[in-house]
């Protein structure tokens, strides 16, 4: 009978329909080899035992220097576990020769860990009630609520921030021409108007972390509601019995912070500001009437009195400067978040 193949465990090569047959690295007897001993060896497993010597067949090649083991299964389990063999060749690890790239493929959930993320009492009172009071089950879920809290009030801080080393300039050059004309620079700097996207990002942001606040009380309060029915207008469904709570979350839906902030949303979401309203103050200089002379304003710009109306009918009387209110509606809705966490677990007696 002949000897087709000579086994090694780095590579069986594949055959067609005609047998195969290794050799016994220790006795050289010649064994029929067959698809359940190649299938033990892709899998990790030694694969076969000589039934002439009772060796186990199957050897390790030396990664470094190519040196062949036979192995029996113990020692198998040994290199490709914590305490690896030295080859005797080279005096380094022994691991198996890898002939080809395998890919795995496995599901992984991520877990939160339910902690306070700042030094804030609100928020390390509210954890530690939480531990104590809500179910463990319901734990990992209010983690997921409250670390996605977390993470949007920083992206808000994060985009005031941004807004803040912007400067917002109008995109127009004024030369001193006898009509002193006003003429759109569409090669400047400022001919895209960058705070947009940081506004857009800081407002949506600052929503979405009340929402997510709602989303711990609802399942702190065991309100009961599915994941896609709680919104900002949970503020008024917070049960009687949540005393404080209940006045906080009603007041926020009657100020005008709050209404101003969910109508700036909307029209962020579903156009964008329309237009800034600019006050421009110039300084032009003394110049000579034979050359045009760029001149350079002011800026103060304003966000509009409602944000919801047409476009083309935007009113701008109260003086709305675009940093200082959004900075304004940022600290509000922090506040509110921070006193929800207070008075959370608090209930009429």
């Amino acid at each position: 009978m002949d000897i087709k193949y000579t086994l090694n465990r780095a590579k069986v090569e594949p055959v067609s329909s005609a047998p195969l047959f290794i050799q016994c690295p220790v006795c050289e007897s010649s064994i029929r080899w067959n698809q359940e001993v190649q299938n033990k060896f892709e899998t990790g497993a030694v694969g076969h035992r000589c039934t002439g010597c009772k060796s186990y067949i199957g050897t390790v090649v030396c990664s470094h220097c190519d040196a062949s083991y036979l192995m029996d299964d113990n020692e198998w389990c040994s290199i490709t576990g914590k305490e690896p063999f030295v080859c005797s060749r080279c005096d380094e690890p022994l691991v198996p020769k890898r002939e080809r790239c395998i890919s795995l493929a496995t599901k992984v959930v991520e877990s939160k860990v339910f902690q306070a993320f700042t030094p804030k009492v609100s928020e390390i009172k509210f954890v530690s009630c939480a531990k104590e009071k809500v179910a463990a089950e319901l734990i990992s879920v209010l983690s997921r609520y409250h670390q996605t809290t977390y993470e949007r009030r920083s992206l808000a801080k994060e985009q005031l921030e941004s807004l803040n080393n912007i400067d917002i300039s109008i995109s127009m050059k004024v030369f001193n021409t006898p009509e002193l004309d006003g003429v759109v620079d569409k090669n400047a700097e400022h001919g895209v108007d960058k705070s947009q996207d940081v506004i857009y990002v800081l407002v949506i942001s600052l929503f979405s972390a009340l929402e997510s606040a709602l989303q711990e009380v609802n399942l702190v309060c065991d309100l009961k509601k599915g994941e896609r029915e709680v919104s900002y207008k949970l503020l008024g469904k917070i049960p009687d019995e949540y005393g404080l709570l209940n006045a906080i979350c009603k007041s926020v839906l009657n100020d005008g912070r709050f209404i101003y902030l969910n109508d700036l949303r909307n029209l962020l979401i579903h156009r964008r500001i329309t237009l800034l309203a600019s006050d421009v103050k110039y300084d032009l200089p003394n110049v000579s009437p034979f050359s045009p002379y760029f001149v350079k304003g002011e800026c103060i710009n304003y966000l509009p009195d409602r944000p919801l109306v047409e476009p083309g009918k935007e009113s701008y009387k109260d003086k709305k400067e675009v940093k200082s209110t959004l900075r304004e509606l940022c600290d509000y809705i922090n506040d509110v978040i921070d006193n929800i966490y207070l008075t959370m677990f608090e209930k009429k007696i």
